[in-house]
């Protein structure tokens, strides 16, 4: 680099020149905040100019009275800088220092000018520290978790913290629209940074690489460690939220399927270079499904129960249940580096389970008595999606409840990890299996005695629909349980799913037989109507790909010869205005 000095005085000045060459000391793969002078010992410094006597350090410049002269500095780092650089930091390091004009001349001050260069490749020093997943990280690791605090994905979330070991499985990174306790709804990034950018994008992508959710952030400094708190913060720390959660409005009909979410940003100044991190994760909304459960007397290890689960995602593992209260007592957790892939592209899990191991986790609950003889199971898998409930002989002499309670007066609404369920007034037993009447409400319960929510069947044929309190639900509803999602129009009266053509909000709706507002031609008694995208049904003229149509105020649709406002218009037999 040039340096040039001006000399605003009537006399001339001379200036002897010194200089450091400082880089930053490295111990055990970190910077430590303190410099080595290079100067002589692996980096050379010269100076050059037709004003300047000498090269090396002790150089003069003189500077002619009202006049200029310019200065080369040329800091030329040799092979001994090169291989500690090389050995320390591979991804290169920076030079800085002063090159000191002390005034050998009376009356003129001493000068001091700054410099700073960088050795290597600007574009190769890591932006991102690495995956948890990969390894522990230099500064902090990044990851993925299910809230902006914590519970970091691709640890089976049965496993309580304490259980947990080892890095996070990639392969095992699941969020779902599960309502159980703790179930991984959403996707929050945590990065670790090792330089600070000034642009970065968050983005996740479908499997045919469509864009599902964007953000960009700008000035995004490096981690670094918060003194007040001691904890490292990741890039997203102090930005608005880069999260994609499966509740919110703008994702709650999110399909199920496979995505990745990464996070790209390239270096400022010169060699600008694009760099990345990525995670693949799946949105699962499909509860695994347990497909057997066989008890065996054994023979020298005693009786056992073997358990089958399948899915279409990642096995967490199984609970065993008390029917009576629907808390757990026995659970199952699969090895969160299992291999559980099977050929047929499903998940497979086969568990071996004895019955001592469950009656010691029946009297590690705190219960007296002997193992109940008919507990249910549920599966979950890493969304906390569970199956239905499957009940499984024990063979031991305590019945427990067989007859549920049928009169829910005196009794109160309880809700645990999987649901909610309604417990009779004595105290011991529960509504299940049928419909019951509360406070003036409809509700049903299932067979292990947990509320049902969404569509439910009634005895006579009828559907109706079920919120998440369990209310029988009036008027228009979105629902993806049969494909879609889709609309529904419920009864506000008998809240009974509607059929046929519907008169609402001054316009008119096509329910087909299963209850799905049409969209799109739909033909009715011999008649073809078309239907927007609200679902309203059109009248007049429509443009249907590249024809044009015509809807009688009836919106039945035209065909043939017409006059329409005063003028004759031809239609074919499809309809389409054809002269």
């Amino acid at each position: 680099f040039d340096v040039t000095l001006h000399n605003l005085s009537g006399v001339a000045a001379t200036y002897e020149m010194n200089s450091q060459a400082l880089s930053e000391i490295v111990e055990g793969g970190f910077f430590t905040g303190h410099s080595s002078d290079w100067r002589g010992r692996g980096v050379a410094i010269s100076y050059s100019g037709a004003a300047v006597s000498g090269t090396d350090e002790g150089a003069t410049v003189t500077v002619p009275a009202s006049g200029e002269a310019t200065v080369g500095v040329d800091v030329t780092p040799g092979s001994e800088f090169a291989s500690y650089v090389a050995d320390n930091a591979p991804s290169g390091t920076f030079l800085d220092g002063f090159v000191r004009f002390t005034s050998r001349t009376q009356g003129q001050a001493d000068l001091t000018v700054p410099y700073l260069g960088f050795y290597g490749d600007w574009g190769k020093p890591a932006i991102f520290d690495s995956l948890a997943s990969d390894g522990d990280g230099h500064i902090l690791a990044s990851s993925i978790g299910a809230t902006d605090g914590g519970n970091i994905l691709g640890y089976n979330p049965l496993a309580k913290d304490s259980e947990r070991s080892g890095r996070p499985n990639a392969s095992k990174y699941v969020i779902s629209r599960s309502d159980a306790l703790y179930a991984p709804n959403a996707i929050y990034p945590k990065t670790g940074t090792l330089r600070s950018v000034h642009t970065m994008t968050t983005t996740y992508t479908n499997e045919a690489g469509e864009v599902v959710a964007s953000y960009e952030s700008h000035q995004n400094w490096k981690s670094m460690l918060n003194p007040s708190s001691g904890v490292i913060s990741p890039v997203e720390q102090e930005h608005a939220p880069r999260f994609l959660d499966l509740t919110s409005d703008e994702f709650k009909d999110l399909p199920d399927g496979n995505y990745k979410l990464t996070i790209a940003a390239h270096n400022d100044g010169p060699s600008p270079t694009e760099q990345s991190i990525s995670y693949d994760f799946r949105v699962d909304t499909t509860p695994p499904v347990v497909e057997g459960v066989v008890y065996h007397e054994g023979d020298f290890g005693g009786p056992d129960v073997s358990i089958d689960v399948s899915d279409d995602s990642p096995i967490a593992g199984v609970t065993m249940h008390d029917p009576r209260s629907g808390m757990w007592f026995y659970r199952y957790v699969a090895d969160n580096d299992s291999d559980q892939l099977g050929a047929d592209g499903r998940y497979h899990v086969y568990m071996s389970v004895s019955l001592g191991d469950i009656a010691l986790g029946w009297q590690e609950q705190g219960s007296t008595e002997e193992l109940i003889s008919h507990p249910y199971i549920l599966a979950w898998d890493y969304g906390l999606n569970h199956s239905e409930a499957v009940t499984v002989d024990l063979h031991t002499d305590n019945p427990g409840v067989v007859a549920p309670c049928t009169n829910p007066e005196g009794g109160h609404w309880v809700r645990d990890s999987i649901g909610w369920w309604y417990q009779c007034a004595g105290g011991t037993d529960y509504l299940k299996g049928g419909w019951f009447t509360i406070n003036g409400v409809d509700y049903q319960f299932g067979p292990t005695g947990y509320m049902v929510t969404g569509f439910l069947h009634r005895a006579n044929g009828e559907w109706v629909y079920a919120d998440s309190e369990g209310a029988l639900v009036g008027g228009w509803v979105r629902d993806g349980a049969y494909g879609g999602p889709y609309w529904y129009y419920m009864d506000p009266a008998t809240k009974v799913v509607a059929t046929g053509w519907l008169s609402d909000g001054g316009s008119w709706y096509y329910l087909h037989a299963n209850g799905v507002m049409a969209i799109g031609w739909v033909q009715v008694d011999g008649s073809w109507y078309y239907l927007k995208a609200s679902g309203a049904m059109a009248t007049g003229w429509v443009k249907v790909g590249d024809s044009w149509y015509y809807l009688s105020p009836s919106g039945a649709m035209l065909t043939g010869t017409h006059t329409i406002n005063g003028r004759v218009y031809t239609f074919d037999t499809n309809g389409a205005w054809v002269g």
